[in-house]
C-alpha cells in the first residue's frame, strides 16, 4: 500500500497526536507510572473487545454450496429435475441432480481450499506484550492489551496496539506495512502535531503490527483491536463487494436468455400438442421440459469450471493462491497492472549504492561496520535495516563484521537519538582509542574540522562544506538516503558525548538505496510482451521512483 492512499484512512477520531502524553492518560483514565490495575484491564476487555481483528465470517460447505444454487442456469435445471422427479420419471431426475451435486461440489471446495490456505497467511500480530499492570511489568498476550495499558516497545518486537509514546530512546518503526516505505521512521515522545498531519507524519504515535527496528520506547495504549488504523483498512477492505467479472456477466445474460426461451418451448409446445393434437397433457409437460433441458447447456458450466480449476493448479504451481475460481478468469482479461514499489518491485530494504570517495571504501566500510548496533542473524543480519545494508556491504568488501568488531572491541558507545542523529562509539585500535561516528551529514558536517584527502588529511573549509552538502542534495535527489562517517583519536576513553563528537576528520559519504528484486525486471518484461500497461505506484519522489 503506497503512503498516498494510506492518507485516505480517516484519521484516529481523537487526534491523539495533538495531545501530551499526559493528557493522552487522563483522557483514557490511565497513569502513566502504574498502568490500568488488573480488573480495569478486563473491564476495559470486556467493552472493547480482544486485541484482535474481527475476523471475517465463515461459511460451512453446506452455506456456500447453497449460495451456488442461486445462479440462474441451476436454477432452471433444479426445477427441471424436481418436476421429473414429481412425475416419475427418477432416471432424469438423478441425472440432473447428479449433474447439479457435482458443479457446486467442485466450486465450492476449490474456494474452501483457498481460503484455508489464505488464512494461513494472517500472522502479524506478536504473540505477547510488556505492560505496566498495576505498577509491575507482566508479559500478556496481545489480545489482552486494553486501551490505557502502558505498553514497553523494544527493538526486534511488533507494537501491540496504535499508542501514543511517552517516551522514547534512539526509537525508529519501520510502518512500510502501513506507509509502503522502506526507510523506518524516526520518533520523538517530546512533541505534539496537528489534528491535520498525516498518518505517515506522526512521530508522536505508533501503530498496531509495525516493526520496532531500533531503540526502545513506553507507550500509552490508545486504540485495539478493529479501531486501531490497521483494523480500519480492514474493515474498509471487507465492505468492498467484489465486482462480477466479465466471464460470470456474459454467463448470467446468456442464462437468462436461455431460460426464457427454454420456458417459452415448455409452455408453447405442450400447448400446442394439447390444443391442436389433443395429445395427452402429461406427456405434453414432460416433452416441453424435455424440450427445454435440451436447450439447456448443462455442461457448459461445468466445462468452464473445470478449465478454471485446472488454471489455479498452474497459479498453484507457480506458487500464487487464487482465492476464487473467477479471479483465474479476471486475471486473463488483465490490460493494466498497478503495482506497489516498496516491497513489490523492490526487496524492501537497504543496499549501499555508492560510496564517495571510491578510494575510501574499505575505511569508510570498515567505520560504517564498528559504528553499528545490528547483529548476525543466520546469512543476515538484524537491527536496523541501513546498519544491516552496511554491514553487507562491508562482508562483501572482504570485511568480515565480526572479526573486525573482535579486533576493534568497543569500550564506549553512544547511541543514536532523533534529536543528534547520529551514533558514536569508542574502539581500541592498535593500542589507541578512536572513536567512530555515524549519522545525517547536516548533522557531522558541523562538528567535523578536518577531511580525509586521499592519504593526508587537510582541514575543512567552508568551501568544501558547501561542495559536500550540494553533493549530498544531489545524492539524496537520485533517490539515495545518504548518511557521512567521520572519526577521531581520543586521549582517554573518559570523555564526554559532546568530546567524543567534536573535531573531527570527516571520511566520507555512504548513499543507500532499496534495490529492485532480481525477478522484477524479467516480470515487468513479461508484461509488455503481453500488452499488459504496467504503473508503479509510490508515495517516493518522481526522481527515486524514476
Amino acid at each position: 500500500m503506497s503512503k498516498l492512499a494510506v492518507q485516505q484512512v480517516p484519521a484516529t477520531e481523537h487526534h491523539w497526536q495533538t495531545l501530551t502524553a499526559e493528557q493522552a492518560a487522563r483522557r483514557l483514565d490511565s497513569s502513566l507510572e502504574t498502568g490500568l490495575g488488573a480488573e480495569e484491564a478486563q473491564a476495559r476487555l470486556e467493552r472493547e473487545g480482544a486485541n484482535t481483528l474481527a475476523a471475517p465470517k465463515k461459511f460451512s460447505f453446506w452455506e456456500e454450496f447453497f449460495e451456488e444454487l442461486t445462479e440462474p442456469m441451476v436454477l432452471m435445471l433444479l426445477v427441471t429435475g424436481v418436476l421429473y422427479a414429481v412425475w416419475g420419471e427418477l432416471g432424469e431426475a438423478i441425472t440432473i441432480f447428479v449433474i447439479i451435486l457435482v458443479l457446486n461440489t467442485i466450486e465450492v471446495l476449490n474456494e474452501l481450499r483457498a481460503k484455508k490456505a489464505i488464512a494461513g497467511l494472517r500472522k502479524l500480530a506478536e504473540p505477547t506484550a510488556a505492560l505496566h499492570r498495576g505498577g509491575r511489568f507482566v508479559d500478556l498476550p496481545v489480545e489482552q492489551v486494553a486501551p490505557g495499558d502502558v505498553v514497553i516497545l523494544r527493538a526486534g518486537h511488533r507494537v501491540p496496539a496504535d499508542a501514543r509514546l511517552v517516551e522514547a530512546y534512539g526509537l525508529s518503526i519501520d510502518e512500510s506495512m502501513l506507509t509502503g516505505e522502506s526507510l523506518p521512521v524516526e520518533k520523538n515522545a517530546g512533541i505534539t502535531l496537528e489534528a491535520s498531519t498525516p498518518l505517515a507524519e506522526r512521530r508522536n504515535l505508533v501503530y498496531s503490527g509495525t516493526l520496532v527496528t531500533r531503540g526502545k520506547g513506553v507507550a500509552l495504549v490508545t486504540e485495539t483491536g478493529m479501531n486501531a488504523e490497521i483494523g480500519k483498512i480492514a474493515g474498509m477492505t471487507r465492505q468492498v463487494k467484489e465486482p462480477r467479472t466479465h466471464l460470470q456477466q456474459m454467463m448470467s445474460e446468456l442464462s437468462k436468455s436461455l431460460v426464457w426461451f427454454a420456458l417459452g418451448f415448455s409452455a408453447l409446445v405442450p400447448l400446442l400438442g394439447i390444443l391442436l393434437a389433443h395429445q395427452d397433457p402429461k406427456q405434453m409437460l414432460l416433452t416441453g421440459l424435455s424440450l427445454a433441458f435440451a436447450m439447456i447447456p448443462e455442461e457448459l458450466p461445468i466445462i468452464i469450471t473445470m478449465v478454471l480449476a485446472l488454471g489455479a493448479f498452474r497459479l498453484s504451481q507457480k506458487h500464487a493462491i487464487t482465492k476464487r475460481l473467477t479471479a483465474v478468469e479476471a486475471l486473463g482479461s488483465v490490460t493494466v497492472i498497478a503495482t506497489d514499489k516498496t516491497g513489490t518491485l523492490t526487496e524492501n530494504r537497504m543496499e549501499v549504492a555508492v560510496v564517495e570517495p571510491e578510494g575510501l571504501r574499505g575505511r569508510i566500510l570498515q567505520a560504517g561496520a564498528l559504528c553499528n548496533d545490528a547483529v548476525p542473524n543466520g546469512a543476515d543480519y538484524a537491527g536496523d535495516p541501513l546498519d544491516a545494508a552496511l554491514l553487507r556491504a562491508a562482508g562483501q568488501a572482504g570485511l568480515e563484521p565480526v572479526m573486525l568488531r573482535a579486533a576493534n572491541p568497543a569500550v564506549n558507545e553512544f547511541t543514536f537519538d532523533n534529536e543528534r542523529r547520529r551514533m558514536s562509539v569508542v574502539v581500541a585500535r592498535d593500542g589507541a582509542l578512536t572513536a567512530l561516528v555515524k549519522g545525517a551529514p547536516e548533522a557531522l558536517l558541523p562538528l567535523a574540522v578536518a577531511v580525509v584527502d586521499g592519504q593526508t588529511v587537510a582541514p575543512l573549509d567552508d568551501a568544501q562544506r558547501a561542495a559536500l552538502a550540494e553533493r549530498v542534495a544531489g545524492m539524496a535527489a537520485n533517490g539515495l538516503r545518504v548518511i557521512a562517517l567521520a572519526e577521531r583519536s581520543l586521549p582517554t576513553e573518559k570523555l564526554s558525548q559532546d568530546e567524543v563528537e567534536s573535531g573531527l576528520t570527516l571520511l566520507g559519504l555512504v548513499g543507500l538505496a532499496d534495490p529492485p528484486r532480481p525477478e522484477a525486471r524479467e516480470a515487468i518484461a513479461s508484461c509488455q510482451r503481453a500488452g499488459i500497461r504496467t504503473l508503479m505506484i509510490t508515495g517516493d519522489h518522481p526522481l527515486t521512483a524514476q
